[in-house]
């Protein structure tokens, strides 16, 4: 397993989708994707604009109380985590 970690600074929200949808083009089956902000910093926009881009239909929102969604997309399926709420033992 090959771990990169990149920091991107959005500007704006089209700036979010256009950088999802781009990582996206790149995504394989398993592919992980982590995203740490403050409430409000655009993680769930990322994750929608991935989601749009691998063809989930579904409206796609925040995982908080659920911890995991999980979408069917058109060339893979779409995990949509929030683990905030789970401990390091849990993990």
């Amino acid at each position: 397993m090959t771990k990169q970690v990149y920091h991107f600074y959005a500007e704006s929200e089209q700036d979010t989708a256009k950088l999802a949808e781009r990582l996206s083009e790149f995504m394989q089956p398993g592919t992980m994707i982590g995203l740490d902000g403050d409430l409000g910093a655009g993680k769930t926009r990322f994750s929608q604009a991935v989601a749009l881009s691998l063809g989930v239909a579904q409206v796609v929102n925040s995982p908080t109380f659920t911890i995991i969604k999980e979408y069917e997309g058109k060339t893979m399926p779409f995990f949509h985590m929030d683990v905030y709420r789970i401990s390091l033992i849990e993990a």
